[in-house]
């Protein structure tokens, strides 16, 4: 695993990366919720649209429903009910931005501490029965090779024998002696 450079902390909460110079790269937090700046910008775009949206819905339902109220008392009724509706919008995609940061940072973290160490030891083990197989295989070549020589040796030797016994059967009967040694595959 990768040490960490800086290993800064927000002064305000102590989350780990989230000074200057962090392994994220600056993952700085930026305003009142602590939003990081990666998220910044989807974090206001969604709570800028939500917030509008149901804004403009609590409105037009005051609007349809004004009966017989003054502006003034619609705007005070309205106003309760706008910023209630804000305020949750806020939470709700607040916890959504961190809940999917929290998620990336668990993913990182399975990935780097359960995958990479399981593909390097199935990558370790993969290597290690490569070579017991060569060695496996470098064996058996051997062991035919040998078989291989000790037949050509065995052939070496039993021609000798034959072309040593030959010679002296020749030789006996050129001299008319007489000859009784049995051939060499007889003895054994």
């Amino acid at each position: 695993m990768a040490a960490r450079r800086g290993g800064g902390r927000c002064p305000s909460c102590g989350h780990p990366n989230a000074g200057e110079g962090s392994a994220r790269g600056g993952d700085r937090r930026e305003s009142i919720w602590s939003v990081s700046r990666a998220w910044k910008t989807a974090f206001f775009t969604a709570f800028s649209v939500s917030t509008t949206t149901m804004n403009c819905v609590i409105i037009a339902n005051a609007v349809a429903n004004r009966g017989g109220a003054s502006l003034l008392d619609m705007y005070m009724e309205t106003a309760g009910e706008v910023f209630a509706s804000s305020a949750a919008l806020g939470v709700a995609i607040y916890s959504t931005t961190e809940t999917l940061e929290t998620a990336m940072v668990l993913a990182n973290y399975l990935r780097q501490n359960l995958l990479e160490p399981l593909k390097e030891r199935q990558r370790r083990e993969g290597r290690a029965a490569g070579i017991a197989e060569g060695r496996a295989e470098g064996r058996a070549e051997g062991r035919e090779e040998g078989r291989e020589e000790g037949r050509e040796e065995g052939r070496a030797e039993s021609d000798a024998m034959w072309r040593a016994w030959n010679e002296r059967r020749e030789k006996a009967a050129a001299s008319g002696e007489p000859f009784n040694e049995p051939p060499p595959s007889v003895e054994g």
